[in-house]
Parts: C-alpha cells; sequence; structure tokens
C-alpha cells in the first residue's frame, strides 16, 4: 500500500511532535535527523547545536570587525553565549573519537563547514572552539554519536518554539528539522550582550547583527549543498494544524506517491 508525502509527514509529525512545556530550559540539539528518543532530550534543533551558536556570533564579530578576534575576545564571547546557550552542546560520529582525530566536533557537518571547510573563522578561533570541545568531552561531558549515514525524507522549518519534533521515526522515517525563531531569538540576545562589551561593534550593533546572519547564511548553504538538501520537501511547522510546504523538489511533484 504506497502513500503520499503530504500523509506520510502527517503520520510522522502524529507520533513524533510533541509541546515543550519548560520553554525557559534552553536545551538545544544539532538538525541532524539521526536524533532519536533514546537521545539524551534536546528540545530545539539549531545547526551546530549550542557550539554552533557560539560559531555563528564568533564569526560574525570576525566579519563586522574584518579581523581575527584574539584571544580575550574568543573567551569573551564564549562567557557570554554560554550564559544563553548553557553547556554548548554538539553531537560527533563513530568516526570522529578515535584519539587521533583532532575534535569530536567534526563529526558534525555544520561545525566542519564552520571550522575547517571555507574559513569562515580564523584559524585562532577555529583552534579555539575544538579546544573546548575537548575540554568538555574529557570534563565528563557526553556528545550524542552516530554511527549511521544520513537518511531523511523532509526538512521541517519549526516556526514555533512550543513545538519539538524527535526527527527518527521508529519507522524509520526521518527529518532535518530546525527551529528558525529560535536560532533568531539566541542570535540577536547574544549578538546584543557582545556589542554591549566590545567597543568595536558597539556603535553599529544592527550591523553586527547583519554580520551574524550573513555569515550564519553563507555557511547553512554551503551545508544544504553537501547534504543536497533542494531534493527533499520543505515544510513550515506553524502549529501542528498549521503546515505549510515552502519547497517542492524539482523531480516531484507535491503529491507524488512514495512507498
Amino acid at each position: 500500500m504506497s502513500t503520499t508525502m503530504q500523509e506520510k509527514l502527517e503520520a510522522f509529525l502524529r507520533d513524533q511532535a510533541y509541546v515543550i512545556t519548560d520553554k525557559n530550559n534552553v536545551s538545544l540539539r544539532c538538525i541532524d535527523d539521526r536524533y532519536c528518543k533514546d537521545h539524551s532530550p534536546h528540545h530545539h534543533a539549531v545547526p551546530g547545536a549550542g557550539l554552533g551558536i557560539i560559531a555563528d556570533i564568533i564569526a560574525g564579530f570576525e566579519s563586522a570587525t574584518k579581523r581575527d578576534a584574539t584571544m580575550e575576545e574568543l573567551q569573551m564571547i564564549w562567557d557570554l553565549a554560554t550564559a544563553h546557550v548553557g553547556t554548548p552542546s554538539f553531537h560527533t560520529a563513530s568516526a570522529h573519537v578515535r584519539s587521533d582525530i583532532s575534535s569530536p566536533v567534526l563529526g558534525c557537518g555544520y561545525l566542519v563547514g564552520t571550522l575547517e571547510g571555507e574559513a569562515h573563522i580564523s584559524a585562532a578561533a577555529s583552534a579555539f572552539l575544538k579546544s573546548k570541545a575537548t575540554e568538555h568531552a574529557e570534563s565528563g561531558y557526553e556528545a550524542t554519536c552516530f554511527d549511521c549515514g544520513h537518511d531523511a525524507s523532509f526538512v521541517l522549518f519549526v516556526m514555533n518554539d512550543e513545538i519539538g519534533i524527535i526527527p527518527t521515526h521508529e519507522n524509520g522515517t526521518r527529518a532535518y528539522v530546525f527551529h528558525k525563531p529560535v536560532h533568531e531569538k539566541l542570535i540577536s540576545r547574544i549578538a546584543k550582550d557582545v556589542s554591549e562589551q566590545f567597543d568595536a561593534v558597539s556603535s553599529e550593533s544592527e550591523v553586527f547583527l547583519a554580520a551574524i546572519i550573513a555569515a550564519f547564511n553563507d555557511r547553512l548553504k554551503v551545508v544544504a549543498d553537501n547534504l543536497n538538501l533542494g531534493k527533499f520537501p520543505h515544510y513550515e511547522i506553524y502549529s501542528l494544524d498549521d503546515v505549510r510546504q515552502t519547497h517542492h523538489p524539482v523531480l516531484q511533484e507535491e503529491n507524488a506517491e512514495v512507498v
């Protein structure tokens, strides 16, 4: 028996979506499709998880100031950001947990694109974030570790911070999930704190925020291209009764049948 993609999505959301009751408890994971209910519960999904948020701020800072951040500045940005995101979360992959691998964060495609991909941040900033992740791992932080590849059916942009979605269904259906408004709120709040602390960006806080968003969008496009996200249907979820398709794959009609 076959089903349409729309019906497949409705069944997925019926089982995997839930209401987040404690919105004050910041709990971030990556947009990765491999998280399942057996992993530690992280309600909101943003690219690169908590560490990705900090990388976004640093990339914007270096873009706005047109120079590499100093070690003192990197530490201050880290301290300001962690006040909002808590212990910076990240995930890894089984191929990146050996002792000869330079950093466990290189198991995350978004962080790879930021720290090593197309020079979105300075070498010093990259080394700083890798060392912080290693310190967390050595002090007992257990990053979620994936040992399989990606296999998503759709991309979900959750536009409501009260809705949580577990990306992997027991039947094998998966989705990339991105809480876009949550990302925007965190970036805006941290950018405000950073601009109040640094003269280099304090007089042009709007320019600083724009630089963060521009740098983020550049990196997200690289990741989207690498994962070939354009081949999946995209949906924006405002509520479980208000789901809107925003992207139709070129080779797939909206109601094409899938087995």
